[in-house]
């Protein structure tokens, strides 16, 4: 708790949320944001399918591409964790489980930076270290970008990643490089080959060959200069149903 305080209130950036505060009038004590009246992606693209998934992509990589520019990884990237603000643009939130980068080494051990809720977001090297000849794991800017690949999928679809099937099994299906199919029909909120291309480089199993974010800013910026038109077309229910 202190710690994502004294992180937080550290933060300034149009693509993070405005920590304003503790509230020490009730127990337990809780971290006070600005208002975020649309709520969380999630809800407002339920509330708004046809808002463009592009522009809320590129502010979520904003947002992180400044916190690996200052050394701190977000470490729980999903979509419950981003916030839609009074402008319609997203802010990350939970600094809970932020790690810093101290000359290439993180402060966190993967026991405490894996969340019980956010298995389907996490990087296959934090989910099974072993596997890939590692004794221990920190989070690293590659295990965020990973997450963002998730989320760029979940922004598509509406849905959880691997949404029917258990942690264990998730966890199986990551670590032998099994990842979500594309979801031909969300091509009609902008999944282009481009952007697909970008969300599989995001998750590659290993963290050596994933972008910065910072490229994958660049691309999305160039993407949203050159939009794709495909004339008018209703859009599919949403959320799709998809797996």
């Amino acid at each position: 708790f202190c710690k994502e305080a004294a992180i937080w209130k550290c933060l300034r950036h149009p693509n993070i949320t405005t920590f304003c505060g503790i509230d020490t009038t009730h127990f337990p004590l809780c971290l006070v944001s600005e208002w975020m009246p649309h709520g969380s992606v999630k809800t407002y693209l339920e509330r708004n399918p046809a808002a463009n998934r592009l522009i809320l992509l590129a502010d979520i990589s904003a947002g992180l591409a400044y916190l690996h520019d200052i050394g701190i990884m977000h470490g729980d990237l999903k979509c419950p964790n981003i916030l839609i603000n009074n402008l319609r643009r997203a802010c990350l939130s939970d600094f809970g489980l932020t790690a810093f980068d101290y000359a290439g080494r993180s402060d966190l051990f993967v026991a405490t930076t894996v969340s019980a809720n956010s298995t389907r977001w996490t990087a296959p090297e934090l989910l099974d270290p072993e596997l890939f000849g590692l004794d221990h794991v920190r989070l690293t800017r590659a295990s965020d970008v990973y997450s963002f690949g998730m989320v760029t999928w979940e922004i598509f679809t509406g849905q959880f990643p691997f949404r029917k099937l258990r942690d264990p099994v998730v966890i199986r299906k990551v670590c032998a490089n099994d990842r979500p199919q594309r979801p031909l029909e969300a091509r009609t909120f902008g999944l282009c080959d481009e952007v697909w291309a970008m969300a599989e480089s995001c998750w590659q199993r290993d963290p050596s060959q994933r972008p910065s974010i910072a490229s994958v800013l660049e691309q999305l910026w160039a993407k949203l200069e050159h939009p794709e038109s495909h004339g008018p077309q209703e859009p599919p229910e949403w959320p799709l149903n998809v797996e």
